[in-house]
């Protein structure tokens, strides 16, 4: 659809649909099905190509590359996640345990991961794993500064939530506890503001941090 509503194509896979992506841009859109088949259509419909994958889509924002995400596909032998170019040529692929349960990219391509077994993977725009470590509760949200991903934040904890906040190099400047938990978090350039939101049993809470970790 455009902004005004009206539809400007459609597309039927013939399978139910795991998950769709849109670029940034507005230029690309990235469907994968049941059979983890992947498929990349322009902003006019055409479909430009299709792979096998193994998960999720994840279009970068801006519509570089189309990364698949393993949310649930155990084994060796399967991948945690692949990326593939805008043309359809698969240039990386990470073999590792694990499932993909939240992620997030920044505008030049550094992936923020966090799994099901509540561990935190940065991997930086040369597709380098620059960061990692196991947090004590299930990863609910990320986030990373646009532009510059300089910083990255995480929320995590159900019960006792919690709120991350590192440097791009992983160091932790801050933490502080949300009262009502925490589904979503937003970081502005430089980190310069946090935004933090949860929507759980407990009722609904709407912080704004400073980047020393202040609630304005």
């Amino acid at each position: 659809y455009n902004l005004m509503g009206r539809e400007l194509w459609t597309a039927t896979r013939g399978l139910k649909i795991l998950g769709v992506s849109l670029s940034g841009d507005g230029q690309y859109v990235s469907i994968s099905t049941m059979d983890f088949s992947l498929a990349l259509f322009a902003k006019d419909g055409k479909l430009l190509w299709e792979r096998q994958s193994v998960g999720l889509p994840y279009v970068t924002p801006q519509g570089r590359n189309v990364v698949t995400l393993n949310s649930g596909i155990t084994g060796p032998g399967y991948p945690l996640l692949e990326v593939f170019r805008r043309d359809g040529h698969k240039v990386w692929s990470l073999r590792r345990k694990g499932r993909v349960w939240r992620a997030v990219a920044s505008d030049q391509s550094d992936l923020l991961l966090g799994l099901w077994n509540g561990e935190v993977v940065l991997i930086d725009r040369q597709h380098r794993i620059t960061w990692q470590q196991w947090l004590p509760q299930e990863i609910m949200a990320l986030a990373m500064s646009p532009q510059d991903a300089q910083y990255f934040a995480v929320g995590a904890g159900v019960l006792d939530p919690i709120i991350h906040f590192y440097e791009r190099r992983g160091r932790l400047l801050w933490q502080r506890k949300v009262p009502l938990g925490v589904t979503e978090l937003s970081l502005a350039q430089q980190g310069e503001f946090l935004l933090s939101y949860g929507n759980t049993i407990h009722g609904q809470h709407l912080a704004f941090h400073s980047r020393t970790g202040e609630v304005e």
